[in-house]
């Protein structure tokens, strides 16, 4: 018999058919949000900073070709200028190229840039369409920034961005509060659960019991970017912090990941670059020594560190490798360290394991201005699994290296610095960028598109930026590089501005300084004497060949170029007191006389050089002469102390013992600090037989110095002596 009750169900399809329908309603929901124009937070904001006020850099101005989005004047600093039509036409791809200096052009311009080389091939390949690519690259941008932008430029109708991100993200100083604190599988879940517009809705009702600003955890950073290297002498400040590198990385995954969303949200494709950076023949910013080293470890380390330098100067790469490898026991953490094992394993032709020590140094790097081989990994994973495109710069690079060196690890004919391609890499990767918008079917090559087609752009577009300009570019990079504490990178700059450029009074004079920096003073003195060769009529050229020649001891050298300085320069009275000084300082006073006396024929109101020829004549024993420059000095400037006590010691000398005593207290009066004045006094009141008043002259001495030796003595004499009331002979 068949039962009247219907069967319940179990449990386990009571709890299945729960999920399908609380899943049911929530895509639903998720739906309707976004039906309604609800944003997720991936999209909307970021959770870790803010910024204090408007990020727009583009407004728009009437024009006659019509409405243009121009570039903000105040920008201009930061970015490139740059504009575009308001109103997209339907023939129109715009393209905007986004990251730091790299996509911005940096040492040069956006015309040298990749996105500057892939409009120029899109143009003349493809003449179709309306290629339209703006270079939105800021200088030290950092993805954040770059994220936030996106916001701005969803706006302009993008057709594609193409984003070159990573090695600015230890640049500026943030504090990431509550989030350093949080282990990486919640911050990984709090991104994930950032892509729903349900968990959107409800952060964001939650926040605004809480606080009003776009992120109750974000810092707010400046509108643009404030470097931690501005508000210090180069990366000394950097610090290692574990906790905040992490912070940073994961930020850096975030952003990366919010710019898929928000080409998403606007239609738009998104390519992403691997960032590449120069590996071979460039050290480490800052190294540190890891935490809790003792002394005596530290003490051995630095003995095998230095060890392994020497040793490879002289060539013995294989003992230098077993120095360094026991310096890296005692210490692996040490990012110099890790770079001289490259350098070790580069010189013996060991290519792969060189790559993976300067990696090391590199990621170990406490100003990590390179981005680390983690942020790659997390790009190539994030590209991955959102099925983005990711061209992989650093194997380009590496595929020429290879082509053109025999190894893979790029270096200074690559690179212009740490981070910055040369212009021709900078046109490889255009070319790769040209090459994949073929392969996606978003532009074709007409029938007549070749090698030389290639060959004619490449001419027009190096033809776009003047030699005057590149090589102030190399200058001013230089300089930086001096500035982070990077002689040896500086002066491989300047050697490329000399071969690419030809001599230059700045070339010649820096790298005669930063040769000078490295000890190679030989080295120092032939660009120093390029440069009075070259630019016999700049003064300061003699000047500082001199001064290198001085430093050196070799002073007959020094000279002769003061001399000759002299002859190409006689207008210039610095050579001449420079060369008089020098005659002074070897002992050859009756030439410094001569050189002196033409300083008065081309300054008659220079006082200084009247006290010189007063002291020189009065060691030449020409005490006539002596007085009369003194009192020149005294007329000229009645406030000079030193022309009154060299007067006094004239007068001395010729036994006026009462016209010294005055001119001794004159110079007194004028300067009370001076201890050798009360001192000389005093030795003339002793010799008077005044023995009162010169032992109160001696104490007026010691009480301005009291190490003064001979006042010392000459109290000590003097007390002695007042007991006998006898006459006292100090010399």
């Amino acid at each position: 018999m068949l039962s009247s009750k219907p069967k319940s169900f179990s449990y386990s399809h009571r709890w299945l058919y729960a999920c399908i329908v609380s899943l049911l309603f929530l895509a639903l929901s998720e739906l309707a949000l976004m039906v309604a124009g609800v944003q997720s937070l991936l999209v909307a904001e970021d959770p870790y900073v803010g910024f204090s006020n408007r990020l727009d850099r583009f407004e728009r101005q009437p024009s006659q070709a019509g409405d243009q989005m121009v570039l903000k004047h105040y920008k201009g600093a930061i970015f490139n200028n740059q504009q575009f039509p308001a109103d997209k036409s339907p023939n129109s791809y715009r393209i905007f190229c986004l990251g730091g200096s790299t996509t911005h052009g940096r040492p040069y311009d956006y015309r040298t840039a990749f996105c500057g080389w892939l409009e120029a091939f899109l143009q003349s390949a493809d003449p179709s369409k309306d290629w339209q690519v703006i270079n939105v690259g800021g200088i030290s941008y950092a993805s954040y920034r770059v994220a936030a932008m996106m916001t701005e430029l969803n706006n302009y109708q993008p057709d594609m961005y193409i984003v070159y991100s990573g090695h600015n993200e230890f640049l500026e100083e943030r504090t990431y509060r509550e989030i350093v604190n949080m282990p990486e599988w919640m911050r990984d879940l709090s991104t994930e659960l950032s892509r729903s517009r349900i968990y959107s809705v409800m952060k964001r009702s939650i926040r605004s019991f809480r606080s009003t600003s776009e992120s109750a955890d974000a810092v707010a950073l400046q509108g643009e970017v404030d470097e931690i290297l501005t508000h210090s002498v180069g990366p000394k400040s950097y610090q290692r912090d574990e906790n905040n590198s992490q912070a940073i990385q994961s930020h850096y995954r975030y952003n990366m990941e919010r710019m898929i969303r928000l080409a998403e949200s606007s239609n738009s494709e998104i390519l992403f670059i691997q960032p590449a950076a120069k590996l071979h023949q460039e050290s480490p910013f800052k190294s540190s020594h890891r935490d809790g080293i003792s002394q005596t470890d530290l003490e051995r380390w630095q003995m095998l560190f230095n060890q392994a330098k020497d040793q490879y100067q002289k060539h013995a790469y294989a003992g230098a490798l077993a120095s360094i490898d026991k310096a890296l026991t005692l210490d692996d953490r040490h990012a110099e360290s890790h770079y001289w094992r490259g350098k070790i394993l580069f010189s013996m032709g060991n290519y792969a394991q060189a790559r993976i020590a300067y990696q090391r140094s590199s990621d170990e790097d406490i100003a990590p201005l390179r981005i680390l081989s983690s942020m790659q990994q997390a790009l190539h994973q994030i590209a991955t699994e959102n099925r983005a495109t990711l061209i992989d710069f650093p194997a380009i690079i590496a595929d020429i290296s290879r082509q053109r060196f025999g190894h893979d690890l790029p270096g200074e004919k690559l690179f212009l610095d740490h981070v910055h391609p040369t212009i021709e890499m900078h046109k490889e990767l255009g070319l790769a960028l040209f090459d994949q918008l073929k392969q996606q079917g978003l532009a074709t090559a007409k029938a007549e598109w070749n090698a030389e087609s290639i060959a004619n752009i490449t001419d027009s577009q190096l033809s776009l930026v003047d030699q005057e300009r590149q090589r102030s570019a190399l200058h001013n990079l230089a300089s930086v590089t001096l500035w982070s504490g990077k002689n040896e990178e500086a002066y491989a700059m300047l050697l490329r501005s000399q071969e690419e450029f030809g001599n230059t009074q700045k070339t010649l004079t820096m790298l005669a300084e930063v040769a000078q920096r490295l000890g190679k003073k030989p080295l120092a003195q032939h660009h120093a004497y390029q440069a009075t060769e070259l630019y016999p009529d700049n003064f300061d050229n003699w000047y500082f060949l001199a001064s290198l020649y001085k430093s050196n001891e070799q002073f007959a050298e020094a000279v002769q170029t003061y001399r000759r300085g002299i002859t190409f320069s006689p207008e210039h009275i610095e050579l001449h007191q420079a060369l008089s000084l020098l005659l002074i300082n070897t002992g050859r006073s009756k030439e410094a006389i001569k050189v002196i006396e033409n300083i008065v024929e081309l300054d008659p109101n220079l006082d200084e050089a009247f006290i010189n020829l007063g002291i020189l004549y009065a060691e030449t024993g020409q005490l006539v002469q002596s007085e009369r420059n003194f009192q020149q000095s005294i007329r000229l400037n009645p406030e000079q102390a030193y022309a009154y006590t060299g007067l006094a010691t004239v007068y001395e000398r010729r036994s006026m013992n009462y016209m010294a005593y005055q001119y001794f207290k004159k110079a007194q009066l004028l300067d009370p600090t001076d201890p050798e004045i009360p001192n000389s006094i005093g030795s003339l009141l002793a010799r008077s037989g005044k023995l009162a008043q010169a032992i109160e002259q001696f104490e007026t001495a010691l009480n301005i110095d009291p190490s003064h030796a001979e006042a010392k003595r000459h109290l000590q004499i003097a007390r002695s002596q007042l007991q006998t009331t006898q006459p006292v002979h100090i010399k």
